[in-house]
C-alpha cells in the first residue's frame, strides 16, 4: 500500500509539473500602443452673405463663383473653414432651398440653384439643386488636407416667374465641416 502510494504520489506530482509546463506554453502576452492627436477645433465662419441683387419679373440672375466677393451689392457667398494641417473635413451644406418672401401670405418661391467650390484650386463642386436640399462633400485631398484654414465659395441662379410677387426673397443657407 505504501508503494502504491508512492507511485500515486508521483504519477500526480509528476502531472502537476507536466500542466505547469503545458499552462506556461498556452499563455501569451501582447501589448498595444494607444494614440490620439489633438488638432485644433474646427471653425466655420460666414463672411460674406449670397447676394442676388435686384432681379426683375421674368428674368435669371446668375452669380458666378468667380471674383471677389463683396459685403455690398450683388455677390457670391463665402464661408471660411480653419481646421487642423493634415486633416480631413466633410462639408455639409443644408438649406439649398428656393428662396421665399416672408411678408406675402401665398408667395410662388423663386426657383433656386446653387454652385459651390473650394476655393484656391478652382474645382467647382457639383451643382446643388433645391431639390437635393443638402449636400455633403468630403474633402480629403491635395491642398485642402495639409493648408489649416480655406473658403467655401457659393454662387447660383434665381429666376422669378413672370408674375412673381415683388418684394425680398430669402433663405439661410448652413455649412457644417467636421472632422472625418
Amino acid at each position: 500500500m505504501k508503494t502504491t502510494m508512492k507511485t500515486t504520489m508521483k504519477f500526480f506530482a509528476a502531472l502537476a509539473i507536466m500542466m505547469g509546463f503545458t499552462m506556461g506554453a498556452m499563455a501569451q502576452t501582447g501589448n498595444i500602443t494607444a494614440n490620439a492627436t489633438v488638432a485644433v477645433k474646427v471653425a466655420v465662419t460666414a463672411p460674406f452673405n449670397l447676394n442676388f441683387g435686384l432681379v426683375a419679373q421674368g428674368t435669371t440672375k446668375i452669380i458666378a463663383l468667380t471674383g471677389t466677393p463683396s459685403l455690398t451689392g450683388e455677390s457670391k457667398g463665402q464661408f471660411h473653414i480653419v481646421k487642423g494641417p493634415n486633416t480631413q473635413v466633410t462639408l455639409d451644406l443644408t438649406g439649398l432651398t428656393n428662396l421665399t418672401n416672408t411678408v406675402a401670405e401665398v408667395v410662388t418661391p423663386l426657383t433656386t440653384s446653387y454652385t459651390a467650390r473650394l476655393s484656391g484650386v478652382g474645382a467647382t463642386l457639383p451643382t446643388i439643386t433645391p431639390a437635393a436640399g443638402v449636400a455633403s462633400y468630403p474633402v480629403s485631398a491635395g491642398d485642402y488636407f495639409v493648408a489649416p484654414a480655406f473658403d467655401v465659395d457659393l454662387g447660383g441662379s434665381v429666376t422669378a416667374g413672370e408674375s412673381q410677387i415683388t418684394g425680398l426673397y430669402t433663405g439661410s443657407i448652413t455649412l457644417t465641416a467636421t472632422y472625418n
